[in-house]
């Protein structure tokens, strides 16, 4: 298992200030995706794991991503029923 960057982390731990502060998940990959970016952080982490970003952390952050690793992913929590990511930007 490779170790995910420290510097990912910190931008991670960033967009999970914004989630706690009321910023819908899927509203912040949408405005980075805008402004640039391959996919958003929330998908990203999806796609790496949350388990592993999670354990990344080693206790900091928010209580979202915790709740998201129980609930099974973000694309759940957006999509209703989570089925596994479906494309590159998690819509069919």
């Amino acid at each position: 298992m490779t170790s995910i960057d420290p510097l990912q982390t910190a931008f991670w731990l960033a967009c999970d200030e914004m989630i706690w502060r009321h910023c819908a998940p899927w509203e912040l990959d949408e405005a980075l995706v805008a402004w640039g970016y391959a996919i958003g952080p929330c998908e990203a982490q999806d796609l790496v794991g949350l388990d592993r970003v999670l354990a990344a952390r080693a206790g900091a952050g928010s209580p979202v991503l915790p709740r998201m690793v129980a609930e099974g992913g973000w694309a759940r929590w957006r999509f209703g029923a989570f089925t596994g990511i479906r494309g590159a930007s998690g819509r069919s």
